[in-house]
């Protein structure tokens, strides 16, 4: 499987600056891309914090 990631903003805030959150490793180009900010609170707070992206991503069907 080969593709290319198109970065996008963080979803939470809109920051340009964003890292890329893998919920599922095995998945390695399905990301949420987040600040470092909401990427930290997203690790210590756990994966429910910011739904947000997974509505994005057309999985709210999940």
């Amino acid at each position: 499987m080969s593709g290319a990631l198109e970065k996008q903003g963080c979803e939470v805030c809109g920051a340009a600056k964003v890292d890329a959150h893998h919920d599922r490793y095995d998945e390695p180009l399905n990301v949420r891309w987040l600040c470092r900010s909401h990427h930290v609170k997203l690790h210590h707070y756990g994966e429910d914090m910011f739904p947000i992206g997974r509505q994005q991503a057309g999985l709210e069907g999940e």
